[in-house]
């Protein structure tokens, strides 16, 4: 069983959670969320990306948050 995760805030350990989960095998990155449109940009992948953090919590499944 995966356990899904979010992100929120992508600065310096942000950007060190975020590459480590995504390399995690039982671990399924759902979401990051920044106020900074750059830093939510420079990121690629199976998951959404959200400005708002409530929105992010009203949208996703999430079992994790860092």
């Amino acid at each position: 069983m995966k356990i899904n995760v979010a992100v929120i805030g992508i600065g310096n350990m942000g950007k060190y959670h975020i590459n480590n989960y995504l390399e995690m095998e039982n671990v399924n990155l759902v979401a990051i969320c920044d106020l900074d449109d750059s830093k939510l940009k420079k990121y690629e992948g199976d998951f959404k990306k959200y400005k708002n953090i409530d929105e992010m919590l009203n949208k996703e499944k999430i079992d994790l948050i860092s």
